[in-house]
């Protein structure tokens, strides 16, 4: 038996092996009876031409007696996998049959025999998504390194009576203890219920930091 496989109007591939006929712009797959795909067959061979109901009802339904209802059904499933809302890919000749409008091909190469101005133009979008999201990226990256350094800055510029090695104070927040000390090389070190907090992680730390900053400048201000 014939493989039947074309593409119609550039858009539409049309796979008998495997019953289904996809759009090649949107992707979109429809999988039709092997009776629907042997009526689009048909109509393609003969495109232009009037096929009559008569014939269509005698080659795919054997003549059968419900046949008649079978074969609009049919043509109003291709139309709409077609997206033919208009009939005008699939015409309707009134008491008589129906005509194929429509270029049909062979060749998958399909995108060469577009315009190339149409080629560019949907290549445009995708450029310019990747082009966009690399520099959202990239100023993120760089707002939050920015960010980090001047949280950083904050955090290891203290006044110079804070640095001090063995100064220290404590307080209990949410549940936890926190100590805050400096050590020799006037460095904060930060213990979160007695396991020492890494310096990555100081950042993150900035609020209950900044409270225990204020409680030991306050006890050596009161013990001056």
């Amino acid at each position: 038996m014939e493989r039947i496989f074309f593409v119609l109007n550039n858009c539409f591939l049309v796979d008998g092996s495997v019953n289904l006929l996809t759009n090649l712009e949107t992707g979109l797959q429809t999988k039709l009876e092997p009776r629907l795909i042997e009526i689009l067959d048909i109509l393609v061979k003969n495109e232009g031409k009037l096929v009559s109901r008569e014939m269509l009802i005698s080659k795919i339904w054997n003549n059968y007696g419900g046949a008649d209802d079978g074969l609009n059904q049919g043509i109003s499933i291709l139309r709409k996998a077609l997206a033919d809302t208009n009939k005008q890919i699939i015409e309707t000749v009134p008491k008589k049959g129906y005509i194929l409008h429509g270029t049909v091909t062979n060749d998958l190469n399909v995108e060469e025999e577009r315009p190339q101005s149409e080629k560019t133009t949907k290549k445009q979008p995708v450029f310019l998504a990747i082009f966009l999201g690399g520099a959202f990226i990239l100023i993120f990256l760089f707002l939050f390194n920015l960010g980090k350094n001047k949280i950083s800055d904050r955090l290891e510029k203290q006044p110079d009576f804070l640095l001090k090695s063995g100064s220290t104070a404590s307080k209990n927040w949410h549940g936890k203890n926190y100590k805050l000390a400096f050590g020799k090389d006037e460095k904060i070190i930060l213990f979160e219920n007695n396991v020492q907090i890494a310096d990555s992680n100081l950042i993150n730390y900035e609020i209950v930091i900044q409270e225990l900053k204020d409680k030991l400048t306050s006890e050596q201000d009161a013990n001056r």
